[in-house]
């Protein structure tokens, strides 16, 4: 297999970078939609829920299509780039359901124990316990899930530094930006009060590997 056929493959994967893009920036406006408006939180917790999916479902098919050029290439960096993209995004989906779902349904227990008077019972005392390690078990997940990214983005950025497929113009150029702006999206997403900017990094960092929808036109 040749370079021409990993150029076929990866125009496939350019090609939902824009959607992904899409999907990104609208998460980001209904989170601050959420967050400013309280009466339209449950709205947009369903809506969030359905994006997350969505991107998910995404990355997924992505992540194949990138891994099917790795095994062309017998690419290393491609080939852990699939591997990496897909666990850590399946751990962030899930930390930020588990999180979603049973932070607040813990901390109203809590609040019902405090002013009912039965704060300091044995029996508050291990629901203090089990919310702890609900919360903490969340936190694994997400920060494990960043670190993957991170290090997929990585990965595929080496891929296109190496330039291991030949393209014409500034298309590898584009999409290596696009992968360190990504990487640089999963860092800041890790710093939980500027994840909406490592969430503005992603649709910046999709934008920029869009270009590889011209990479088959690049042989």
């Amino acid at each position: 297999m040749s370079n021409t056929d990993a150029n076929k493959i990866l125009a496939k994967f350019g090609l939902l970078c824009p959607i992904l893009a899409i999907l990104y920036l609208v998460f980001v406006v209904i989170s601050i939609i959420g967050t400013l408006s309280l009466y339209l939180l449950r709205l947009v917790l369903n809506i969030s829920f359905v994006l997350q999916i969505g991107i998910l479902a995404l990355i997924i098919v992505g992540a194949r299509i990138v891994g099917k050029a790795g095994s062309t290439l017998n690419n290393e960096n491609l080939l852990t780039f699939r591997t990496y993209i897909v666990i850590g995004s399946v751990l962030i989906t899930l930390s930020v359901h588990w999180l979603g779902i049973l932070y607040p349904i813990g901390f109203n227990i809590i609040e019902d124990r405090a002013t009912s008077g039965g704060a300091g019972t044995p029996g508050a005392i291990a629901v203090y316990i089990t919310w702890g390690i609900i919360i903490l078990i969340g936190l694994i997940m997400l920060i494990g899930g960043g670190v993957f990214n991170i290090i997929a983005w990585g990965r595929l950025k080496n891929f296109f530094d190496a330039k291991m497929v030949k393209f014409s113009g500034n298309i590898g150029e584009s999409a290596k930006k696009g992968a360190f702006v990504c990487q640089l999206g999963a860092i800041f997403f890790l710093t939980f009060y500027l994840s909406i900017v490592g969430l503005l990094l992603n649709v910046i960092g999709y934008l920029l590997l869009l270009k590889l929808k011209d990479a088959e036109e690049s042989i």
